[in-house]
């Protein structure tokens, strides 16, 4: 089992990726921002036969400027993120654990395939693990944040 702590560990989460990891990691999120690309191009030639093309445009051009940044700085030896001082507080933790219950949820139930089923319901279950026990895969906080 993957021991989540050690990616949330402010002193780990500060230090830089190393460069035998850097390298592979752009690769990858650059395919991905190319996949976006031409999944954008394709939803524009198909505009007419898909039942939502602007959400699928929002969500693919989403994805692939994100993608993309990350795998620039990523190549440039960038920091990804501004440094960690403390985990989240477990109020955070359960206004993100809350939509995640609610949709993943829905879309458990409204599925018509049961692989669906099974991987929104999974997904549901980790949104309302997070919003039951918000500090199970943090440190303590020891001091009042105010």
């Amino acid at each position: 089992m993957i021991d989540l702590r050690f990616f949330l560990d402010p002193e780990k989460m500060n230090e830089p990726v190393s460069p035998w990891a850097r390298w592979p990691l752009g690769v990858i999120l650059a395919a991905g921002f190319l996949l976006c690309v031409g999944l954008s191009v394709d939803t524009v030639r198909q505009w007419e036969t898909l039942p939502h093309p602007a959400f699928q445009m929002v969500v693919f051009s989403t994805m692939g400027v994100a993608a993309g940044v990350v795998a620039v700085k990523l190549f440039r030896g960038d920091r990804i993120a501004a440094p960690v001082q403390t985990a989240p507080r477990p109020i955070i933790v359960r206004i993100v654990g809350v939509p995640i219950f609610v949709v993943y949820g829905l879309m458990a139930l409204t599925s018509h395939l049961w692989s669906q089923r099974i991987e929104f319901g999974a997904m549901a279950l980790g949104g309302l693990g997070f919003v039951l026990w918000p500090t199970a895969f943090f440190p303590r906080r020891g001091e009042h944040g105010a």
